[in-house]
């Protein structure tokens, strides 16, 4: 199996291909509506890892 570079390697044409090969993958054994919504979910959990609790009030 070829291994992947890694994304921040990749140009934005071949990270898009990359995510949309992923995408795919992933939407095969659920609906496309729920992995985004999964997806959207993960980032915005990412993006407040670092937050405090006093930061949500």
């Amino acid at each position: 199996m070829k291994k992947d570079k890694p994304i921040k390697q990749l140009r934005p044409e071949e990270a898009q291909k990359q995510f949309a090969s992923y995408f795919e993958k992933i939407a095969y054994r659920r609906t496309v509506s729920e992995v985004f919504t999964d997806f959207i979910d993960y980032t915005v959990l990412m993006l407040n890892i670092n937050k405090k609790a006093a930061d949500f009030k």
